[in-house]
Formats: structure tokens, C-alpha cells, sequence
């Protein structure tokens, strides 16, 4: 319903990419995110139930990598009562050098956050949560820290 009733708003100047996902790999996400941004899209978090006129909006759900894709979009915004979650991220087995990894994927994530035009406070929302724990900011909070543009 929200997309029918703000179809103009939505799709003047671009398309619009509704995504739904339990996240993935950060650096596939952070590229998908670069992507949006250079060919103009919009995101959304959200499902899409049907097609054409029937389609409706509902809830969705967009974690880790999935929410970082989100952020490169030209707007953003949330469909109904959908979701979106930060955590710190995880590489599988421990190395010699992973401090240096995470030091370097820091700064590679304050940088997209930048570029991005989203308050680089959001990597502390994402560190203060572990890889297996999820924070999820609220309407408020995501306005805020410009993880939404649009309401």
C-alpha cells in the first residue's frame, strides 16, 4: 500500500530495490550498496506479496551485509514494519593478522558510510552488537543517524 500511495515519490529519478535478507558477505555488500549508488536506485526494506495492482508491501528484514547494501541507496526508507540490524562482522577462523584485517575494514566502512551520507556512528550501532546478536535501530534512531531518508 505505502509503495502504491507513494509510487511518483518512489520511482521519479530512478527504481527502486526493495530488499529482504538475513545479510551475507560484508565486502559483496558494501559493492551491491557502491552499485545502487552509481545507478541512482532507491532501496527499501521490505517484501513484495503479487504482482501488479495486487502486489502488497509487507514486512521484511534486511541484516549485516544486507543492511549496508541498503545504505548505498539514493533515498532509503522502511516498508510498513520492516527491520534493518547491524552487528560486528565475522571472518571465520582466527588469524595471525586480524587485527590489521578489522583496522583496515573499519576504515573501509567509515568511508563508505561517508560516501554514503549516513552518520558514521552507525559502525559503533554495528560493533556494540556481536556477530550473533543483532541491533536494530528504531524510527527515531535510523532518522537520526540517516540510515533513512525517507518516512
Amino acid at each position: 500500500m505505502f509503495v502504491a500511495q507513494h509510487h511518483d515519490q518512489l520511482y521519479e529519478g530512478g527504481p527502486l530495490v526493495v530488499l529482504n535478507s538475513p545479510g551475507g558477505n560484508l565486502a559483496a555488500g558494501l559493492t551491491l550498496g557502491m552499485a545502487f549508488r552509481a545507478a541512482h536506485i532507491k532501496t527499501a526494506v521490505g517484501a513484495t506479496i503479487g504482482e501488479g495492482d495486487a502486489a502488497n508491501q509487507v514486512t521484511g528484514s534486511c541484516y549485516s551485509a544486507c543492511a549496508y547494501a541498503f545504505l548505498g541507496g539514493t533515498d532509503r526508507l522502511m516498508l510498513r514494519d520492516s527491520v534493518i540490524g547491524f552487528h560486528q562482522f565475522s571472518h571465520g577462523e582466527p588469524r595471525a593478522d586480524d587485527m590489521s584485517r578489522a583496522q583496515s575494514l573499519d576504515g573501509t566502512i567509515l568511508l563508505y558510510l561517508k560516501r554514503m551520507g549516513v552518520d558514521p556512528e552507525v559502525l559503533t550501532l554495528a560493533t556494540s552488537a556481536s556477530p550473533s546478536e543483532i541491533n536494530s535501530p528504531d524510527a527515531k534512531e535510523r532518522a537520526r543517524l540517516h540510515i533513512t531518508t525517507l518516512q
